[in-house]
């Protein structure tokens, strides 16, 4: 038992990080849309644009998971989130739509890399 708890918790943590942040986001998109000035109706752009940052990295997987391997896939996708969360705090309408997308993308390695 205490021999699988290390690898449990080695790919857990960065699955339920990754999950957080994509589901954060659109939770608190409008009160960042509104702080930024852009229209209400962003916040279903940015939670759309995060959905296709995860079906664009599930269509190219088959380049990014395998090579790198799971628990690099899930470092890598770690540190994708974090830069798309800090382009998204510039404020601007593309940096946040750029950011939504990596969010996505790095989203979207859990599923491939935890199976």
């Amino acid at each position: 038992m205490r021999e699988s708890l290390l690898p449990l918790l080695i790919v857990l943590l960065p699955q339920v990080t990754l999950a957080s942040l994509q589901l954060g986001v659109p939770v608190l998109a409008p009160a960042f849309v509104a702080a930024i000035g852009m229209p209400p109706e962003a916040v279903g752009v940015i939670g759309g644009l995060i959905g296709f940052g995860s079906v664009w990295l599930f269509a190219a997987n088959r380049a990014f998971t395998p090579v790198l391997g799971p628990l690099r896939a899930l470092t890598v996708a770690c540190g994708i989130a974090a830069a798309g969360a800090a382009v998204m705090l510039t404020g601007l309408w593309v940096a946040v739509f750029a950011g939504a997308v990596a969010v996505g993308f790095a989203y979207g390695v859990t599923a491939p890399a935890g199976s």
